[in-house]
């Protein structure tokens, strides 16, 4: 499943990125302008399933409207492109654009996935999602976890994301799936899988040579968009991971992890348990990370050291005249 080695030469003349959210996808991006050049590199598209029941396109700022992929659309379907075209597209989006065998994904463990998009949407604001008019399903973030994967307004970016983009299946988008739908997600997710160019996953110690070797060319590795918020950014203050969410948050990446559990034994060489003990570690891991960061926000800023901005001027112009007068009486 993740392709290790290749003659690097010239990069391929075409390359997909079927981007999931949070997984690293910044960083690739930008990679690939380094190694192809902004005229190698298409726009970055957005699936229209990706905004779930929102239908009011003309609220969009003009360059996300004409970025929206409508699979649906004969005009669209087949406008296929010779450069890189990356973005938040499912596979049965990308593969309209990019023969399967030239596309590359990149997947994450499903939970610490989640919990990183949950940050991310949770530090946004109205002024930072302005272009997407009035698409807010951002919100649903800001009332703190256990709403975000409990709101069926947000359920198509929540409920097992990565499993619906791979199977490129459609599903009604307005409720959460139900145990049947997460369980036919998997098959469809898995056999597409197999017949894309390249899959690695963020943990991979391999990752940027597995994307190096696909694209032939040995592509710079970069590390951008790390979700940090700043104290003070998130509207949620106290501790998000109790009993009940942490069920709902195995509930929401069921279909995620066997795929992700898939990839893992596949690329280490090892077996269930193995790959599932990895995936816990790392979950670990993410969810310590998830509890300092939102700690630390909860504190008040730091006041600055010093005068207030207003003030400096006046007293530095007092201490300069000090200093002259010591100067002259000295002298």
């Amino acid at each position: 499943m993740v392709l290790v080695s290749d003659p690097r030469g010239a990069p391929r003349r075409r390359c997909g990125f079927l981007h999931i959210p949070k997984t690293a996808g910044t960083s690739v991006h930008r990679a690939l302008l380094q190694t192809y050049g902004d005229a190698g590199v298409s726009r970055f598209r957005f699936d229209e399933e990706s905004f779930g029941s929102f239908t009011e396109w003309d609220t969009l700022a003009p360059a996300v409207r004409t970025a929206v992929f409508h699979p649906g659309r004969p005009t669209t379907a087949h406008n296929r492109s010779s450069s890189v075209v990356p973005g938040h597209l499912s596979y049965r989006s990308i593969t309209a654009l990019v023969d399967p065998e030239d596309v590359f994904t990149v997947l994450r463990e499903p939970r610490a996935r989640l919990l990183s998009h949950h940050l991310f949407w949770g530090a946004r604001t109205d002024h930072d999602t302005a272009e997407f008019g009035s698409y807010r399903a951002y919100r649903s973030a800001i009332g703190g976890l256990k709403r975000f994967l409990s709101d069926p307004v947000v359920s198509h970016q929540t409920d097992n994301l990565q499993a619906r983009m791979l199977a490129g299946v459609t599903l009604d988008p307005t409720r959460p799936l139900t145990t049947t739908e997460r369980h036919d997600l998997v098959a469809p997710a898995h056999r597409n899988l197999g017949t894309l160019g390249c899959t690695t996953f963020v943990e991979a110690p391999t990752f940027w040579n597995d994307v190096s070797a696909f694209i032939g060319a040995d592509t710079p590795a970069w590390h951008e968009n790390v979700t940090d918020p700043a104290a003070g950014t998130l509207p949620f203050r106290d501790a998000q991971l109790d009993s009940e969410t942490l069920a709902l948050l195995a509930e929401r990446t069921a279909a995620d992890r066997v795929i992700y559990l898939g990839a893992v034994a596949h690329a280490f060489g090892v077996d269930a348990d193995a790959a599932a003990a990895f995936a816990d570690r790392v979950f670990a891991g993410q969810a310590e990370r998830y509890a300092r960061l939102i700690e630390a926000s909860a504190r008040p800023p730091v006041a600055p050291v010093g005068p207030p901005p207003g003030r400096a001027a006046r007293v530095r112009a007092r201490l300069v005249g000090r200093a002259r007068r010591i100067r002259h009486d000295v002298g």
